[in-house]
């Protein structure tokens, strides 16, 4: 979703003018907030929750997985709720099914339990995450770029400061207070909102339900097989069974998306092979980087023995560079072209991502730091100049289609980095002994290193222009 100047008043904003868009621009802030510090804060709990529940590593990575790929297939479904119920409702039983899923983590007395108040809290950030820029919008009509670098920053704070104030609480007392601790932060920001934001409808569309239920179901299956396979074997009927299912469903998915009037995924956007370079960007840096933060987040614990806040100092390196390495994106996009720093971000990309495949406890403390501080720092280049030049390519009306798409695409990548790391790491290890991790994990990270150069050859290839009038651009 571009966060650029926009000095047009929303013309779907059917709430009455006035409210107190202070107020409501906190509200949304502490929502978004609440919604990446989910993101960011498993993997530092993901040992102590081990220690108490048990599981394998197949059934933790459904810690993070659980949480992403609802996420990922609700994106679209909720901006259709949205437009037609009402943002302002539908933002707040997002935050209010968030906490809900807060308050089942908390409470989980297994870990089957805790995993489906993670998926209960993916119901809620998808509402969160997808209408509160929306809100936004509404509330500040001609300071939009001012109001909407604010919520960057409260994101910019769930990912960094949110999993240090986790740690502390998980140290001094439980992982489950981590989770408890966000009940009061979920009431602040509904009724914050309830009190001040505007409410907005826009056109009355369809749900896509089979299209979620399609995508839904191949997504399962795939993670399923990918997690289970060394359990019950590559070459068994079992896993057999889910890979191609995934298959079958994620191709009926395509067709049906193809033809049907108002699909979750619009394929039509997927024309503009700029649309389509900085999508891949998208995809490879999200690809990478809820796998790297949540198995280097375990790592740190299960194999260098730090506590769960020296962890959390030391992945505090990839917020803290991501965050000044996107402030700083407008001012080197001026100087040197939108699209020769999309190149040199996707080429740094693959360089901070190959010194993982060596990675081994006996690496020194302060180089887990300096590549995690690279990679944040890529990271923010690349996310900032994919959401905006993804869009750049379509009218203000079509913006919204093409926003949900790449957004559902970006953390479908990020689940299946997730799913496909956690598949090496099972296959080559049974638990979380220490020494058990380094050479699966390393293999995982050489995998991941091939597909995101794959695809960042392909990204900049498509913006050759010759490449872009050989596809019609």
């Amino acid at each position: 979703m571009t966060l650029g100047p926009d000095r047009v008043r929303d013309p779907t904003a059917s709430g009455p003018a006035g409210g107190r868009p202070g107020l409501a621009l906190l509200g949304v802030c502490v929502a978004v907030f609440l919604a990446i510090l989910d993101t960011s804060l498993t993997g530092l709990l993901t040992p102590a929750i081990h220690h108490d529940l048990g599981g394998t590593i197949a059934a933790l990575a459904w810690i993070p997985n659980g949480y992403v790929l609802t996420y990922a297939v609700l994106i679209a479904s909720a901006g259709v709720l949205g437009d037609r119920l009402g943002r302002k409702p539908v933002f707040i039983a997002g935050v209010f099914t968030c906490g809900l899923g807060s308050l089942v983590c908390a409470l989980a007395p297994s870990l089957a339990i805790l995993i489906a108040g993670r998926v209960i809290q993916g119901v809620g950030a998808a509402a969160m995450l997808t209408i509160g820029l929306a809100l936004i919008s509404v509330a500040y009509p001609t300071r939009r770029a001012w109001a909407f670098s604010i919520y960057v920053l409260a994101a910019n704070l769930g990912g960094g400061l949110g999993p240090i104030l986790g740690a502390v609480l998980a140290q001094l007392a439980s992982w489950r207070w981590a989770f408890l601790a966000q009940l009061p932060v979920a009431a602040v920001a509904i009724v914050l909102t309830a009190i001040a934001a505007r409410d907005a409808r826009g056109s009355a569309r369809r749900l896509d339900l089979l299209g979620v239920g399609l995508i839904t179901a191949a997504m399962l299956l795939a993670t399923t097989g990918l997690l289970k396979g060394a359990d019950w074997g590559w070459a068994t009927p079992g896993t057999a069974t889910c890979l191609l299912g995934a298959v079958v469903l994620g191709t009926a998915f395509l067709a049906w998306e193809r033809h049907t009037a108002e699909p979750m995924l619009r394929l039509s956007v997927f024309q503009e092979p700029t649309f389509v370079a900085y999508t891949m960007a998208g995809v490879c840096i999200w690809f990478g980087v809820m796998s790297l933060m949540f198995y280097v987040a375990v790592y740190l614990q299960t194999q260098l023995a730090l506590s769960i806040l020296g962890a959390g100092l030391v992945t505090l390196a990839f917020p803290a560079t991501g965050a000044l390495s996107a402030s700083r994106v407008s001012s080197l996009v001026h100087r040197h072209g939108q699209e020769r720093m999309l190149v040199a971000g996707l080429g740094l990309l693959v360089v901070v991502t190959f010194p993982w495949i060596f990675i081994s406890r006996e690496w020194p403390i302060w180089l887990f730091v300096a590549l995690l501080g690279a990679f944040g720092i890529t990271q923010g280049l690349l996310t900032s100049l994919g959401s905006a030049g993804a869009l750049a390519a379509f009218s203000p009306a079509e913006s919204g289609v093409a926003a949900a798409s790449y957004n559902t695409l970006r953390q479908l990548a990020a689940s299946f980095g997730i799913a496909a790391t956690g598949a090496f790491i099972a296959a080559g290890s049974g638990s979380l002994r220490p020494g058990s991790l380094d050479i699966p994990l390393g293999r995982a990270f050489g995998f991941r290193f091939l597909v995101i150069a794959a695809l960042a050859a392909v990204a900049v290839w498509l913006l050759n222009p010759r490449a872009m009038r050989r596809t019609g651009s």
